[in-house]
């Protein structure tokens, strides 16, 4: 096992709180011990985040938010969701909160991930013509958040990311009244050819 190895095996226990106080101690005695390759990586994004807050304040970071080739918000979402589980490194916690303007509380892209994720598990075993009649899951309005994404959609407010992720759920459409209407048509018209087909006097018996 090599130091690297030897480093990630104590960074994970520190992480999942299994590390002794007296044995951290004792790694803490180890200049740059717990600064790996993943650590400067976070550090990098944070002096990201305080350049875009300057002294105005930090302003909401969206899901797809890439600054040069860091994807800057998915690595938000994740520090969030992993500070609401209780597994962020506590010195990266303290880090982020000394950023003017950050705030811990969801942001309007963890709802609509959130949010997502609640209508995909609604999905499993209903369709999108349930939800008129059973709206809500865990408190979401999911029939009302279906028809806000493909409203965001058609006045082209909607990030690349959000419209491919929309477009990952089964039988998503943004224009289902016009693809029923394009279904009906298609299907009279092969009614139509059908019709067309059959031999003078009818069916052939």
């Amino acid at each position: 096992m090599n130091l690297f190895q030897v480093r990630a095996f104590f960074r994970k226990r520190r992480v999942e709180g299994q590390l002794s106080a007296a044995l951290k101690r004792e790694l803490d005695g180890f200049p740059g011990f717990w600064r790996g390759a993943l650590e400067e990586g976070q550090r990098r994004k944070i002096q990201l985040l305080r350049k875009l807050a300057g002294s105005r304040g930090l302003p909401e970071i969206e899901s797809g938010t890439i600054i040069g080739q860091t994807r800057l918000g998915a690595w938000v979402l994740r520090c969030c969701k992993r500070h609401r589980e209780g597994r962020l490194d506590p010195w990266l916690e303290r880090e982020l909160e000394r950023i003017p303007g950050w705030t811990w509380k969801p942001s309007r892209a963890e709802q609509t991930e959130r949010k997502l994720d609640l209508l995909e598990r609604f999905l499993e075993d209903r369709s999108y013509e349930d939800l008129v009649h059973h709206p809500m899951l865990h408190g979401v309005n999911l029939h009302s958040f279906v028809l806000h994404l493909r409203k965001s959609y058609n006045k082209g407010r909607m990030s690349d990311e959000l419209i491919r992720a929309c477009e990952r759920l089964p039988d998503w459409s943004w224009h289902p009244l016009e693809d029923r209407r394009r279904l009906r048509r298609s299907s009279a018209h092969r009614r139509s050819d059908d019709q067309d087909d059959d031999p003078p006097g009818g069916r052939a018996g």
